[in-house]
């Protein structure tokens, strides 16, 4: 029996699949992974709720979301849910 021999075609498709394969593992992995709090302080989005250890900690990331043209809206937190 003769050994079939892959053609050039062949591999450059299956380098292809690979590589399209490991990005979308690493993509998915990236986007699914739950953010931390510290995340969140450098690079919030709408909605997410912040917990600052200090007043001077909120008023240094309230001004540098002013400046980047956002808005601040602070509530306060009741701890535990309660």
């Amino acid at each position: 029996m003769k050994k079939k021999k892959n053609s050039k075609k062949t591999i450059i498709i299956s380098a292809i699949m690979a590589v399209i394969l490991v990005v979308a593992i690493f993509v998915g992995v990236t986007t699914l992974r739950p953010r931390s709090q510290e995340d969140k302080i450098k690079h919030p989005k709408p909605g997410d709720k912040l917990e600052f250890k200090s007043e001077g900690e909120f008023e240094e990331f309230k001004k540098n979301a002013e400046k980047n043209g956002q808005k601040v809206i602070m509530e306060e937190g009741k701890p535990n849910g309660k």
